[in-house]
C-alpha cells in the first residue's frame, strides 16, 4: 500500500492537475555589486528627505514639488545613485540596524520621483534592478502595495523600451510577481495610446510564442506569470491574439485559479467584459504619491 502511495506521488508531476497549478521558477539572481557610497549632486536636503521617516508613507505635495525643481538631470543621477545603494543594502537581508529610526520608504517614493524625471535608459535600468530581489527585498520595501504603483512607474519610465523589457521577462530565475509588473506596464500602453495598440498586441503575441516554449522549463516562466499576462489580455479585450491565447493554454501550464479556463477567458474577451479605462491608471506623481499612503 505504501509503496503504491509512493508511486502516485512519483508520477503526479505528469497529471495534467500539477501542469495546471505549478511547478514555479526557483529564484535564483545572482546580483552585482552595488554602490557603497553616495556622492550626490543636489542638495544634502534631498537624501535627509528621502530617508525620514515622516515622510514614508505621507510624501507631501509640496516636499515632492519643491524636489522637482530641481535640476532635473543632477536629480535624475541623484535618485538612480539612491535607489541602488540602498537596494544594497537590504537585496540579501534586511539588518537589524537599517532604518534604525523607522521604515522610511525612501526606495518607494525615490522610485516614484524618478517615475517624473527618469529616462528609458539608466533610470529603466535601475528599475530593472529593483525587479530582480528576491520576496524578502519585496515585503519589506513594498508589502502588498507594489501592484498599485510599480506598473505605473514602468510605464512612465519604460513605454518607449519595449526590447528592454522584453528581454527582462526573458531572464531566468526571477520572481514571476515582478514580471507580472512588467506586463502591465506594457498593458498601459494600449490603454493609455490607443494608436500603439497594435504594437502592443505584437509585442504581447511575441511574448506568448516565448512562453509556449519556455513554460516546460520553468526558468523564466510558469504557470503564475502565464496567469498573470493572461488577465492582461482580458483588460484589453485582445481578441486578435485568441488563437495564441488557445495555444497557451494548450500547455496545461496557464494558472486558470488566475485567469480562468480558456473558454471562460475567450467568452470574457469577446464580450469586452471587463476593459479597462484610461482614467482607472494613475500617472500623475502626486496621485502615485497618494497610493502609498497609509
Amino acid at each position: 500500500m505504501y509503496d503504491e502511495i509512493l508511486e502516485k506521488m512519483s508520477n503526479i508531476k505528469d497529471s495534467p492537475l500539477f501542469k495546471t497549478y505549478g511547478p514555479s521558477v526557483e529564484y535564483a539572481y545572482q546580483h552585482p555589486r552595488y554602490p557603497t557610497l553616495l556622492t550626490l549632486k543636489s542638495p544634502e536636503w534631498l537624501y535627509d528627505e528621502l530617508t525620514n521617516p515622516e515622510n514614508a508613507n505621507h510624501f507631501k505635495s509640496d516636499l515632492a514639488k519643491r524636489i522637482l525643481a530641481l535640476p532635473h538631470d543632477a536629480l535624475r543621477q541623484d535618485l538612480e545613485q539612491i535607489i541602488m545603494y540602498h537596494i544594497g543594502q537590504t537585496c540579501d537581508n534586511i539588518p537589524d540596524n537599517y532604518d534604525a529610526n523607522g521604515y522610511a520608504g525612501t526606495i518607494c517614493n525615490a522610485m516614484v520621483l524618478l517615475s517624473e524625471v527618469g529616462n528609458g535608459d539608466s533610470s529603466l535600468d535601475v528599475v530593472l534592478e529593483f525587479l530582480r530581489q528576491n520576496d524578502e527585498f519585496y515585503e519589506y520595501h513594498f508589502g502588498d502595495m507594489s501592484g498599485d504603483f510599480l506598473p505605473n512607474i514602468i510605464y512612465k519610465i519604460g513605454n518607449n523600451r519595449l526590447d528592454k523589457l522584453m528581454a527582462f521577462l526573458k531572464e531566468e530565475g526571477l520572481l514571476s510577481v515582478s514580471k507580472s509588473m512588467v506586463t502591465m506596464a506594457v498593458l498601459f500602453i494600449a490603454i493609455l495610446s490607443p494608436l500603439r495598440r497594435q504594437e502592443v498586441i505584437e509585442w504581447f503575441r511575441q511574448l506568448i510564442a516565448f512562453a509556449i516554449q519556455a513554460l516546460p522549463q520553468t526558468k523564466s516562466f510558469d504557470v503564475d506569470l502565464a496567469g498573470f499576462f493572461v488577465t492582461d489580455l482580458i483588460d484589453i479585450a485582445a481578441e486578435e491574439l485568441l488563437p495564441e491565447i488557445k495555444e497557451l493554454f494548450a500547455t496545461n501550464l496557464v494558472g486558470i485559479s488566475i485567469c480562468g479556463k480558456y473558454d471562460e477567458v475567450c467568452k470574457i474577451i469577446r464580450k469586452k467584459k471587463y476593459l479597462r479605462k484610461p482614467d482607472e491608471i494613475t500617472i500623475n506623481i502626486y496621485d502615485l504619491f497618494k497610493t502609498v499612503e497609509y
